[in-house]
């Protein structure tokens, strides 16, 4: 279900993607940036975030994404994130840009928030976080009155 969703975002947020992994470079990625979330290194999260950032339905600055980093990688994420490798990565390239874009989908989100989406990219050479959208629980979804 939780492909479905991502595949569905990406198809109502982007003109054309196809799906692409080198196993190489994602397991650098892995390594490089996952692994400092996991480990709750805050000095390299900023320094492989890109500034502003979407976080939600916010734009934060670099000092608010400080201000705010316990609150966004609280432990049961990071936990979470900590059994995952990059099976767990789509990547995507777009046709306007040929530079693959990683996204992971973690079932443990922040408060009320049933999973988060981390978007990732490169920047000069750097994969950098470039976003945080959040999902509501699925039954959200569906309640709706017939």
């Amino acid at each position: 279900m939780k492909h479905f969703i991502l595949l569905l975002f990406l198809g109502l947020t982007s003109s054309g993607f196809s799906q692409y992994l080198d196993t190489v470079i994602a397991k650098k990625f892995w390594s490089d940036n996952i692994k400092n979330i996991v480990n709750f290194d805050k000095q390299k999260i900023l320094a492989q975030t890109h500034f502003p950032i979407k976080v939600g339905e916010k734009i934060l600055t670099a000092k608010q994404f400080e201000l705010s980093i316990n609150q966004l990688f609280q432990p049961e994420l990071r936990d979470e994130l900590s059994h995952m490798d990059i099976n767990f990565i789509d990547a995507w390239v777009m046709y306007e840009d040929p530079t693959p874009t990683y996204m992971i989908v973690c079932n443990k989100g922040v408060g009320d928030h049933e999973s988060v989406l981390f978007s990732f990219f490169q920047y000069d050479g750097n994969w950098m976080l470039q976003g945080m959208t959040y999902f509501e629980e699925e039954k959200a979804i569906y309640d709706e009155e017939d």
